[in-house]
């Protein structure tokens, strides 16, 4: 899932107030994508992984969790990695906050610093939609829940799990989230 800014309370600035969104927080509990990326708040930049509660009967949109995803490498210049190819899907959401520039625009100053980008190792379902017979079955490979695409009727999807790299990079222009396969 990508957008523009945060949501309440997740890498949304430094300290009170927080101008994160609270709608968005409870679209993401009840979505629960394995990642978020979002940029906007500077001073947020960084990496979290929620916890969802989705036991809860009788109380939505609560939080388990929250753990904070330092870099490994704070002095390098290269790359912020970020692994989560065992991510817990649909319990477990790994917000990034792509911020580049580390302060706001100034006017007479412009944006002041860059930081490294930052790369996220996930896995995700690849599909064959191409339909028609199937002449083998891939190892590890599960049928789609829906069907739809290109099969014919009757057909099934199959999908397999690939890891694939995402670089997350928010400028003040734009925000980017491109897999890499």
């Amino acid at each position: 899932m990508v957008t523009h800014g945060p949501p309440k309370n997740h890498l949304d600035g430094p300290q009170a107030p927080k101008i994160g969104c609270e709608c968005l927080r409870q679209a993401l509990w009840n979505v629960r994508p394995a990642l978020h990326v979002f940029g906007h708040v500077h001073q947020g930049r960084g990496v979290e992984l929620v916890k969802w509660d989705i036991r809860s009967r009788h109380i939505q949109h609560k939080e388990l969790s929250t753990t904070r995803i330092l870099d490994s490498a704070p002095e390098g210049k290269k790359l912020f990695k970020v692994d989560l190819t065992q991510i817990a899907e649909r319990e477990e959401t790994c917000l990034v906050n792509a911020a580049i520039v580390m302060r706001p625009w100034r006017k007479g100053i412009g944006h002041a610093g860059r930081n490294k980008a930052i790369v996220v190792d996930l896995m995700v379902d690849v599909a064959d939609l191409r339909g028609g017979p199937r002449d083998e079955i891939v190892e590890g490979s599960r049928p789609i829940a829906g069907g739809g695409g290109l099969q014919g009727p009757g057909q099934t999807p199959e999908a397999k799990r690939l890891k694939t790299s995402i670089w997350c990079l928010s400028t003040p222009e734009v925000i980017v989230g491109c897999p890499l396969a």
